[in-house]
């Protein structure tokens, strides 16, 4: 037997609720060991994993769903979820029939599975929807992480954009300078600050702190590591330096950020 759950429905316990004519955001719990039924929803859906981790069947698919990871299930995606010890929170965006005509934005009908996805629009989608609510920011944010989604993490076409990135991205742990990225590309260092720009709508800095910011959100799900081991693993001078850029872009301390994903 597969349940169908109305719009706004979900299993567990519903913590907070809140929507616009076209989105409706929500905070559910479950117990920990708890199994749902099987089930689809009446709408598409984004589901973000706040906190615990839990097993999801659906049909010959198993996939373990942790703290950071976003899903995307169409609403005729039958499956069933089994919580493990810790329970688990989730924060959904649902996306009512006909948002997509508003915006003239599509995501595919194909479920995804976005391990440790990196938004900030998403994570600050999440601040306020647990601080100060506004509906025109929320609309902005949720439209861009569905872009995000889209894009696939494909970047740019430009061979020596890709290669920029790539070095940035893979090592989180270093400031990167200028002159040292252009050396790597063997174009000068002006040039290629004006057609990185040109190319991503940032500057290589801005690009480089998005990057280790965006990294370490998910070191904070991370109860394990300290705010010192956080900002030494994402390159930062010191913790001062990394708590004030945290706060820059998120609005709250990175310390507030650990505990907004337990409530």
């Amino acid at each position: 037997m597969i349940v169908k759950l109305n719009e706004g429905e979900y299993f567990g316990d519903q913590l907070r609720s809140v929507e616009t004519d076209e989105f409706k955001l929500s905070s559910t719990s479950n117990s920990p060991d708890t199994k749902t039924l099987t089930h689809v929803h009446e709408n598409d859906y984004l589901s973000l994993q706040l906190h615990g981790l839990y097993h999801e069947s659906a049909g010959n698919n198993e996939i373990t769903v942790g703290a950071g990871d976003l899903i995307y299930r169409p609403k005729d995606y039958s499956h069933q979820n089994t919580f493990h010890k810790k329970g688990g929170i989730c924060f959904n965006i649902e996306l009512k029939d006909g948002w997509n005509e508003k915006y003239d934005i599509n995501l595919s009908r194909k479920y995804q599975h976005l391990k440790s996805f990196k938004s900030q629009s998403l994570y600050k989608l999440v601040n306020l929807f647990y601080n100060n609510f506004d509906e025109d920011q929320a609309r902005e944010y949720i439209i861009d992480c569905i872009d995000n989604i889209n894009c696939n993490d494909e970047y740019y076409t430009n061979s020596w954009v890709k290669t920029i990135t790539g070095i940035i991205q893979n090592n989180i742990e270093t400031f990167h300078s200028l002159s040292e990225l252009a050396s790597e590309i063997q174009v000068n260092p002006s040039y290629l600050s004006r057609a990185f720009k040109k190319n991503t709508g940032v500057t290589i800095s801005e690009y480089q702190m998005n990057i280790k910011l965006l990294a370490s959100t998910t070191f904070l799900l991370d109860n394990k590591l300290s705010i010192s081991d956080i900002s030494y693993k994402t390159g930062f001078y010191d913790d001062s330096h990394f708590i004030r850029s945290f706060k820059s872009v998120y609005n709250i301390s990175p310390h507030q950020f650990r505990l907004m994903f337990k409530k």
